[in-house]
């Protein structure tokens, strides 16, 4: 029995006198715009006795100011603490020391790269006359800090190359087109800032549901008359008035539902994009076509 003791002692003895040590298996750390990080989630501690403490530190410089690890992280004394801040393109290395009943320490260090792309997130609508393409830019709408950036534009159809940053575009129906970005560490953002309308397609063609019950009357109409909507639309609703070539021949505003048509157009069919824009900013457009007698 004392035997036992004696051994038992010398283990707990040479556990306690052994050194410590914590290896955060994680030299950096990709944190994509929008995802959840946590930090220590892959951490392994040999030859330490409980009870354990953690402090997580860090000097954060954000804005030309100094934040101290418990700026970002909604824990500072816990193992695997989780960001509290999305930050723009930064790199930050973050320190965690463990220290174990008998005052042993021991640190280990990982970098955290934090991917922000930025964008002008405008939308951009062309009307295409037969024959016709336009070339598109993806760097206009999603730009990223951390090349090589790959670039995939969605659908393909219509397009000279899916993979082409600034590829030409020249859809035979109405396509919404979706651009994705992929930067090196593999965070991606997408954005559709692109409609297409080829003239020749979309004489009657509707683009959204919700306002199909309008109708535009008189149509066929006369030269200078006023055109109207019915029923009342509550809301913003603008015309553009292209003609079978694809030039822009009248634009404007409704008003009370109402909208003068230029007494010098000429007789013939015409295509007319309305675009509803309600209380809650909610976008329709509604393709008619319009025969000026």
């Amino acid at each position: 029995m004392k035997n036992a003791l004696y051994i038992l002692l010398g283990l707990i003895t040479f556990k306690a006198s052994a050194q410590m040590n914590i290896d955060l298996n994680q030299d950096t750390i990709i944190q994509c715009q929008g995802s959840d990080t946590l930090l220590g989630t892959q951490l392994t501690i040999l030859n330490a006795v409980e009870p354990i403490t953690y402090t997580w530190q860090s000097d954060i410089l954000f804005s030309e100011e100094i934040y101290p690890a418990s700026w970002a992280l909604n824990d500072t004394t816990i193992a695997t603490p989780t960001f509290t801040q999305q930050f723009p393109s930064a790199i930050m290395t973050f320190h965690l020391t463990v220290e174990y009943a008998l005052g042993n320490t021991a640190t280990d260090s990982t970098v955290v790269v934090t991917s922000q792309h930025n964008g002008n997130h405008l939308n951009v609508t062309y009307y295409l006359a037969p024959g016709d393409s336009v070339q598109f830019s993806a760097t206009s709408f999603l730009i990223s800090n951390h090349p090589p950036n790959s670039y995939v534009w969605s659908p393909a159809e219509g397009l000279s190359d899916p993979y082409d940053p600034y590829p030409w575009a020249s859809p035979d129906t109405v396509t919404t087109y979706t651009v994705t970005l992929t930067d090196k560490w593999g965070c991606s953002s997408t954005y559709d800032p692109y409609i297409v309308y080829p003239m020749g397609t979309t004489s009657v063609t509707e683009i959204g549901t919700t306002k199909s019950d309008f109708k535009l009357y008189p149509n066929p109409v006369h030269q200078g008359e006023v055109l109207k909507l019915s029923p009342d639309f509550q809301g913003v609703v603008s015309i553009s008035i292209f003609n079978m070539q694809g030039q822009l021949v009248q634009d404007g505003k409704f008003n009370n539902n109402t909208f003068d048509l230029t007494p010098n157009l000429a007789r013939g069919t015409y295509i007319c994009y309305l675009k509803f824009i309600n209380l809650n900013k909610d976008n329709t457009i509604i393709a008619r076509q319009l025969i000026i007698q």
